[in-house]
């Protein structure tokens, strides 16, 4: 993926930014499984990438990826919580793309699209537990 289109959110400089997060985040890490699909391509071209979360909230969660995705794409992320059973996979949105390790390491801002009521359960139990 040619990063041109990019390359505003690729800088590796945080500017500062204004607070707009709407729920507290939980800073654990956790596995993740991000599927996308470029909108040049069709469904059988869907990228599979794994990663880590570094914050999990109720509304989204910032990840680490080892390629970027362009902002306001529309991904699936699949991940576990401690001490449930069963992943959650959810829709999100990409907000921001921060370029981590010159094209090799990505950190994505992620806002969850419409999850359900059980997923907004379980992101708020796991959030806020202490």
């Amino acid at each position: 993926m040619k990063d041109e289109g990019l390359k505003p959110y690729l800088t590796g400089e945080m500017t500062k930014m204004k607070e707009r997060r709407k729920d507290a985040r939980k800073g654990k890490e956790t596995k993740i499984i991000l599927k996308y699909v470029p909108p040049e391509s069709g469904p059988e071209c869907a990228k599979v990438l794994p990663g880590i979360a570094k914050n999990t909230s109720p509304g989204g969660m910032k990840i680490v990826i080892g390629e970027a995705i362009p902002p306001e794409a529309v991904v699936n992320i699949e991940f576990s919580l401690p001490e449930k059973d069963k992943p959650l996979d959810l829709r999100g949105r990409v907000k921001w793309v921060w370029n981590l390790e010159e094209g090799k390491s990505f950190e994505v801002g992620l806002e969850f699209i419409d999850p359900s009521s059980e997923s907004l359960l379980d992101l708020l139990e796991f959030t806020y537990k202490k």
